[in-house]
């Protein structure tokens, strides 16, 4: 995915957030978490992000999602790199800083890099990432082309507008199974074709980018996840 890709990606994507937003503003969460993405690897080996007065690093690989944090009532997100002073202390230096939306349990950022001297170097781009709006086994369609598309996966049609996202539940058994997955366009011309494992644990994002030439196959670009269920408390005899 190169640079245009990645910027045109993140727009959107801060687009969908800000749609979704209302939506779910009267169902509060007694706390809010949030996780990141990157496409491509960072020019910073390691960011951290600030909790009162800690930094609390955070590990990032290319094209998985990072480890969930708690944001514990915060307003905004700040991205941090580790600098020494002429003192020899370590300090920290913001670079990337976004709003945290209210009312969603969980969002995920997706990081890109910018060459803007007049900005921050790293842009964040969230979408609403929780469970109630993305529960586990199911899939996550974004159509980020600029025409309307049926994709047809787990036996059902669903129609994406452009720029637009649909979950659709994959209802497969508890040891998963390959399903079709097939994009169309308005024509009923075949985009793309090829087969899914859906797990039930499993909450896999899927974007839908524009072919790289007119008339050719669109871009797929799969964001994975497990989402193991949480133990069941013992019980007190």
């Amino acid at each position: 995915m190169n640079l245009k890709s990645l910027l045109y990606l993140s727009l959107v994507l801060a687009a969908l957030l800000n749609s979704t937003t209302s939506l779910h503003a009267q169902k509060k969460a007694p706390s809010a978490g949030f996780s990141l993405v990157t496409w491509e690897a960072s020019s910073f080996e390691l960011i951290y992000y600030r909790q009162g007065e800690d930094y609390i690093p955070i590990k990032l690989m290319p094209g998985n999602r990072s480890d969930l944090f708690e944001l514990k009532g915060m307003t905004s997100l700040g991205l941090y790199v580790a600098e020494e002073s002429e003192e020899g202390e370590q300090t920290y230096k913001l670079v990337g800083k976004t709003s945290i939306p209210q009312g969603i349990s969980r969002i995920l950022f997706f990081i890109t890099e910018r060459d803007d001297p007049g900005k921050l170097p790293l842009r964040l781009s969230g979408i609403d990432d929780s469970l109630l709006t993305f529960p586990r086994g199911a899939c996550r369609f974004v159509n980020l082309t600029n025409v309307p598309l049926a994709v047809r996966f787990a036996d059902k049609t669903s129609l994406i507008k452009a720029k637009g996202m649909t979950v659709v539940e994959s209802k497969v058994e508890a040891s998963g199974g390959l399903l079709p997955f097939i994009v169309f366009d308005r024509k009923g011309t075949n985009l793309y074709e090829n087969r899914y494992f859906a797990q039930q644990i499993g909450r896999d994002m899927i974007f839908i980018l524009p072919p790289k030439r007119q008339g050719g196959r669109v871009n797929i670009k799969l964001l994975p996840q497990l989402v193991p269920h949480e133990p069941e408390e013992k019980k007190v005899n």
